[in-house]
């Protein structure tokens, strides 16, 4: 992978945590599980248009962070070694991506829902419910699957770093015992790497081009 392609790599990496972050903050703290009904509604009908802005959010980091983590896995690829664990943690993505799609789903349907008319309490408590701890251990399998597979591909190949990797493995156990901590887990490990990422690619620059003098010289 070029120098330029590991710095655009980097960027998306991090383009791809701004947007979950804002995707995240637009809707404020939702009602828990056990809110009244009161609470409920009030929420909603203050944050309904924020709940479409967020799902749109959603839909958008998903299509980024595949893309990123797509290209993540060509990188991490380049060592033989790493081939069936790096596919192993895309496996791990496809389920945190999935659970990213359907927390949108249910943001937009909750927007869609408060435009009706009439509106059934037991209806709007079920979105809720589903939108605050349906996703929670399918987030918690795919970060877990993709963090300590990647942990453990960096750490025997030493591709990046492998104190990276560790971080990885640490940052996987934390998905799989607290997965209601979110998509945090995941978004801490990608804005180190994308650093990570985007300084070897800095520091491979200069080395390249004083090979490619003598040449340009001749």
């Amino acid at each position: 992978m070029s120098t330029t392609q590991r710095r655009t790599l980097g960027l998306g990496g991090l383009l791809f945590v701004v947007i979950v972050i804002v995707a995240i903050a637009v809707t404020g703290n939702s009602p828990a599980t056990n809110a009244s009904i009161s609470t409920l509604l009030s929420y909603y009908h203050q944050h309904r248009g924020n709940q479409l802005a967020s799902a749109y959010l959603l839909e958008l980091g998903v299509v980024v962070g595949v893309v990123f983590f797509w290209y993540l896995r060509e990188l991490l690829m380049e060592s033989q070694a790493n081939r069936r664990l790096v596919n192993l943690g895309f496996v791990g993505i496809i389920f945190f991506a999935t659970a990213g799609a359907l927390s949108g789903g249910l943001r937009f349907a909750l927007w869609d829902y408060l435009g009706n008319s009439v509106i059934s309490v037991s209806t709007l408590q079920t979105l809720n419910t589903v939108q605050q701890d349906a996703n929670v251990i399918l987030t918690g399998v795919g970060q877990a699957l993709f963090l300590l597979a990647t942990g453990v591909a960096l750490i025997t190949s030493g591709a990046l770093a492998r104190w990276l990797g560790w971080v990885g493995v640490v940052l996987g156990v934390v998905s799989l015992v607290l997965p209601f901590f979110g998509p945090i887990p995941t978004g801490l490990w990608v804005i180190i790497s994308s650093i990570v990422i985007m300084v070897g690619a800095r520091s491979a620059a200069p080395s390249q081009g004083a090979m490619g003098s003598p040449a340009g010289a001749g």
